[in-house]
């Protein structure tokens, strides 16, 4: 893992992100433009967050660059459930702006990621967005069953289009739940 601080902010890379960089750069057979315009949803999505913690006075104590993606670890574990909302939903917010500015623009690529990056950060798994934001909300259990019900449909869905992706995407909810 490479460390270093920015601005009082931990910075760490892990060797995760970068196997995962170019896992993704051999699934899309060397497409460097989708693989950037992922990347870019995602930084977006993860600015989104910090700009709501910055203006929430709830800094972020380090930022991890891994094979999950971003996270931004905040200084304090006490951030009160509205504050903790606001910024959970701010990274899909940008999500959804940038897709639609990119639609009007009649960027069609990056609008779909954009929107696709949203949507997924959505879903009600334990690793993401949607699944800290009804943890915030409902009890463990209800989270988990709303996460079946929502999750093993998509899988299917995914399957009928895509059987690769859909392996991927059950490995990935699979890991999100076991081991978050």
């Amino acid at each position: 893992m490479l460390r270093f601080r920015l601005g009082g902010v931990s910075i760490r890379l892990y060797f995760g992100f970068f196997a995962m960089l170019t896992f993704y750069f051999y699934l899309y057979g060397g497409d460097s433009g989708a693989v950037g315009a992922a990347l870019t949803c995602c930084l977006l999505h993860e600015t989104g967050h910090l700009a709501a913690m910055l203006l929430l006075g709830c800094p972020p104590k380090a930022v991890c660059f891994y094979a999950g993606g971003i996270k931004l670890v905040p200084k304090s574990r006490l951030v009160p459930r509205p504050r903790q909302t606001i910024i959970l939903a701010a990274g899909c917010a940008v999500n959804f702006l940038l897709a639609a500015v990119s639609g009007a623009l009649g960027l069609r690529g990056l609008m779909y990621v954009s929107l696709v990056v949203g949507l997924i950060n959505l879903l009600p798994l334990k690793a993401l967005d949607g699944g800290r934001l009804i943890s915030l909300y409902l009890p463990e259990k209800t989270r988990g069953i709303i996460a079946a019900v929502t999750v093993l449909p998509l899988i299917g869905a995914v399957f009928a289009v895509s059987p690769p992706a859909a392996f991927m995407f059950a490995v990935f909810a699979a890991a999100a739940e076991l081991i978050m």
